[in-house]
């Protein structure tokens, strides 16, 4: 499959977060992205290419949790609610109102002096044509209609609109049930209903951020798509979403909804054209079915009066009617062919996600464009970290190294106006790593010549057992007055440890009074000897603020007389990872561009530093990589960067590969 199909090929990218702000409910960061896309040339049969991604929308129609499910037809059921006064709320209020390709107009409305006007107007987008609302296709019920929702309108009360809908499903009008109060501007009208997805919430959840495409619905049940899950995944709707699932219905991004539906309306840009699709500018959207990328142009009036509306049509097949609805998934991305002479830009709004990610990996054969999962600068090493790769005929759901890059799994990101192509090296080993290495770091200390430059010293990985624990002041004095502050005896030799962040587990003993003097009771909290067996508060992680050989100071209160024999009570610094064979490598983020902090960690957790760094106020974070990434070249490159808002291709080259998601590190962790 070729990506692109013209010869002459020009690609830019220039997205910008231009604001981020927080909604009132403080739910998710909402940010603003800005973008220019330069002018083609038809005569010359230049196409200047755009790489994009749709935002995913920060809306919510509904958030709860689901109560069951029929995994025989992919459908979820949620509860309905009664007050007390036996009055019964559904949550979704239209049957069939988010079957995607349903039929929808443009709604408007009107006020004078303060109020709604009960004039309300329904417009169908052929506006002249032969072609308005067509029985054959998907409307609504007529007893069951989608909500209306009036918005972006300032109002001292609010009015309320009910949408009518005839015997054939057709929305004929707009009932206004209450007219409100005070309205200085004239209200926006949005109908609940066309393309949603299904996003799981739930911070429980190993799917936690996926979204599915809603394909049918009444008022207390969705029907899922399921179709775009990989090939070893489940088939049953219960393994996604089991009982108490929390999730959102959100409006899923539309081919209408982001770039308009009406030539006329404001939606649309300067120096976007439309007509024919010999003369128009295109949008290429991955298609599952056809396995590639296929274009869609704006029918202008040009052709009302032959039968079509106005809308976006499929370029190789335009009698297959509109396709408004065609959903585009967040974690795809999508390409803007400017064909025509004048730059034209863009501005989409949406939510800024967070949650951890997981990328597609296409079958073998195939190749998928994809964005940047987060929107913030990561490494190529986070994107596809070691515990996601797998020797070149491995794992067929993992990312597969070659010998070379013509035989191994390819990402591409895209560098300037070209392409960079990336594999990672079979023979450099670290293909089976099953937990990945965490080097601990501080920021380098005052006593250094160069606060501000790490060395050997500022990074660590350690661990044992954990042999005493004594009450004492910040600075271990155990003879002290102060007793908040306990000091923990450990098998480890290192004298230095302050500022390295350091984790206990399974600290037992028995409790000690607040004031630490005696043992108590965890029921009664009465003195007793000897008192309670319980898990120390001191079980966690903690910052080194004092140490010598063998000791460290952290600052909480001891709570327990220690027993080293209940239990196995341990500490760790950083970790050791497993799977390892050969020498893995790190790089350290937060110093001055160009001068961060690198070097290598062996198999067993030893760590050389080769760079320094410079510029670091605070302690860095370390990246690890197994170190076989190469450019298509052959030149090493595992701390390559990839841009907060970068096109890439995941190819799979490997023999046998089957579609599948894997995980990336989260940036923002």
């Amino acid at each position: 499959m070729r990506l692109f199909p013209y010869p002459r090929i020009a690609v830019n990218v220039l997205l910008l977060f231009c604001s981020i702000y927080l909604p009132l409910d403080l739910k998710a960061l909402v940010g603003t992205t800005s973008f220019t896309v330069a002018e083609g040339n038809l005569t010359g049969d230049v196409t200047t290419y755009f790489v994009a991604s749709a935002p995913l929308s920060s809306d919510s129609v509904y958030a709860g949790s689901v109560a069951s499910y029929d995994n025989t037809n992919a459908r979820l059921i949620f509860d309905v609610e009664t007050n007390s006064s036996g009055d019964i709320f559904y949550p979704f209020a239209g049957d069939s109102a988010f079957v995607p390709n349903v039929q929808i107009p443009v709604l408007n409305v009107s006020v004078s002096s303060g109020i709604l006007d009960t004039n309300t107007s329904v417009v169908w987008l052929d506006e002249g044509g032969s072609v308005g609302f067509d029985s054959n296709k998907p409307g609504f019920n007529a007893s069951f209609p989608p909500e209306v929702i009036l918005y972006d309108a300032d109002y001292n009360v609010s009015a309320e609109v009910t949408a009518t809908i005839d015997g054939t499903g057709k929305l004929t009008g707009l009932s206004v049930v209450s007219r409100g109060e005070g309205y200085t501007s004239t209200p926006k009208v949005k109908l609940v209903a066309g393309s949603h997805f299904v996003k799981i919430t739930d911070n429980d959840s190993p799917y936690k951020g996926r979204v599915f495409l809603i394909e049918d619905n009444n008022r207390t049940r969705l029907d899922i798509d399921l179709s775009r899950r990989a090939n070893n995944e489940s088939s049953n709707i219960s393994t996604y979403f089991p009982a108490g699932t929390q999730i959102e219905v959100i409006p899923a991004t539309t081919l209408g909804s982001l770039f308009g539906v009406d030539y006329n309306s404001d939606i649309y840009p300067p120096n976007w054209t439309s007509g024919l699709p010999s003369a128009s500018d295109w949008i290429y959207l991955w298609d599952t079915q056809f396995g590639g990328y296929v274009a869609y142009f704006f029918m202008n009036s040009t052709r009302t009066s032959r039968g079509y509306s106005r809308g976006w049509y499929s370029k190789n097949s335009t009698r297959s009617g509109l396709k408004n609805h065609i959903a585009i998934y967040p974690d795809e991305a999508f390409l803007i062919a400017k064909r025509t002479s004048g730059a034209v830009s863009f501005e989409f709004e949406g939510e800024i996600e967070t949650d951890d990610k997981k990328l597609l990996l296409p079958q073998s054969g195939n190749q998928i464009l994809a964005k940047n999962p987060y929107g913030a600068d990561m490494m190529l090493a986070e994107l596809i970290p070691s515990t996601m790769i797998a020797p070149k005929d491995g794992n067929s759901s993992l990312f597969r190294a070659g010998t070379s890059h013509e035989n191994g799994d390819l990402v591409t990101f895209l560098a300037g106006s070209g392409w960079e192509q990336f594999w990672y090296d079979h023979n450099h080993g670290n293909t089976a790593v099953t937990s990945m290495h965490e080097i601990a770091t501080r920021r380098p200390l005052e006593s250094d010549n160069n606060a501000t430059t790490m060395n050997a010293n500022d990074f660590y990985i350690g661990g044992g057992a954990v042999t005493s624990i004594q009450s004492c002041d910040a600075t271990g004095d155990t003879n002290a007055s102060d007793k908040t502050y306990s000091i923990i005896s450990t098998t480890n030799s290192i004298a230095d440890l302050n500022g390295f962040t350091i984790t206990f587990s399974d600290l037992q003993g028995y409790l000690l009074s607040e004031d630490g003097t005696q043992e108590i009771n965890a029921s009664t909290s009465l003195p007793t000897n000897p008192g309670s067996i319980v898990d120390s508060n001191l079980n966690g992680s903690f910052e080194v603020i004092a140490s010598s050989a063998g000791e460290v100071v952290v600052s909480a209160q001891r709570d327990i007389r220690f027993d080293s024999n209940l239990g196995t009570p341990t500490w760790k610094i950083g970790k050791v990872g497993t799977g390892y064979d050969t020498n893995a490598v790190f790089y350290c983020l937060g110093g001055s561009t160009g001068l961060d902090a690198n070097g290598t960690i062996s198999t067993s957790g030893s760590i050389t530093v080769d760079s320094n760094g410079s510029s670091y106020s605070a302690a860095p974070q370390a990246i690890v990589s197994g170190g076989g990434w190469r450019l298509s070249d052959g030149a090493t490159r595992d701390n390559e960067v990839l841009g907060a808002t970068t096109g890439i291709i995941l190819q799979r080259n490997s023999a046998s590969g089957v579609k599948a998601y894997i995980e990336s590190l989260n940036p923002f962790e």
